[in-house]
């Protein structure tokens, strides 16, 4: 079994992978983006009030929370402590010094 590297051979398999690497390339800025924003001091916390309205459980994640801010924009907040859908929460928003913005609940 011997591999032929013809033109049409490599123009058939092009689209696969460029979609491949493309995926790749998202996956590793997205990764390293998160590293950073993790690495980049708090620049101020605000508390805030919200409501929870539903409830998500990924496979190897802890749950992660939808909440409703009194503005009717919605946020995602990851925790560990059980949640009533429906309750209000306290939370705060983060704002890092590269700009990044995240929400947690307050303790």
């Amino acid at each position: 079994m011997s591999m032929s590297w013809t033109y049409e051979g490599l123009k058939r398999n092009a689209p696969g992978v460029i979609l491949f690497g493309g995926l790749f390339a998202i996956m590793a800025v997205s990764a390293l983006n998160k590293s950073a924003n993790d690495a980049s001091l708090i620049r101020s916390v605000v508390a805030i009030n919200g409501t929870i309205k539903s409830v998500y459980w990924a496979k190897n994640n802890g749950p992660t929370y939808a909440l409703s801010l009194n503005d009717n924009s919605l946020v995602f907040v990851d925790d560990e402590q059980p949640h009533l859908i429906g309750s209000n929460a306290r939370i705060e928003r983060v704002t890092r010094n590269n700009g990044s913005v995240s929400y947690r609940f307050s303790n």
